[in-house]
Formats: C-alpha cells, structure tokens, sequence
C-alpha cells in the first residue's frame, strides 16, 4: 500500500510527523501547513518549565528587553513570553519561523529535510 511504502521511505525523503520528531534547531526544512514553507524550528519554553523556572527547580536566565517608556530592562526568562513559547494561541513549546512571517508550533503538521541542492 502507498502508505506503507511512505512510512518506510527514508526520512530525507518523506514527510516526517511533528509528532513522530521535530526538526534540528535553525536548520531550515520544508514545512506543511496546508500549503509548503521553508522555515526553521525556533523552540521555546513550556509551561511545565515555566513553573519549574519559577519554583526554582531548573535555571532562570535573564535576558535584556527594551521599550520606549523604560528603555533597557532586565527580565526572568520565566516572566517574559514569547510567540515560540507554550501559551494562548500556541499550543506547544516551538514555533516556526518562516521565509514570510512565523507560524504556530501546532499549525504544521509535517515536515521534511530540504532537497539537495543541484
């Protein structure tokens, strides 16, 4: 059957579920989202993390933000949010970032390795 010859084709050349894996970070791949992108993994945090960032459990870095009214800041990672983080409309911890804007970690269902070049 063809979907059995899918599921045994090699990785580089089949779509892989995101649930079955997920990309290298920052290596660009072929994604579906019911249409073909190029993008590239960015991951973030979850919110299981999130609370283990705040209880202490595991590390909390802090990083450097900016705004107009208050110029450079300092934050917990824990305490900022960000569009590849597990929150509101972003239902897991990564999010893409395409050649054209950025999409929601849950709205690409597959992807594949990028063909070689000629």
């Amino acid at each position: 059957m063809l979907i059995d010859a899918l599921i045994t084709m090699p990785s580089a050349q089949r779509w892989i579920p995101c649930s079955e894996r997920l990309p290298e970070e920052n290596v660009y791949v072929l994604v579906w989202c019911g249409e073909v992108k190029i993008a590239r993994i960015i991951r973030g945090i979850s919110k299981e993390q999130r609370a283990k960032m705040q209880e202490g459990a595991i590390d909390d870095p802090v990083s450097w933000g900016w705004n107009l009214s208050n110029g450079y800041f300092e934050v917990k990672r824990s305490e900022s949010y960000r569009t590849c983080d597990e929150y509101c409309n972003n239902k897991v911890p990564y999010c893409w970032d395409c050649i054209y804007g950025e999409v929601f970690g849950q709205d690409v269902k597959a992807w594949m390795p990028l063909p070689p070049k000629p």
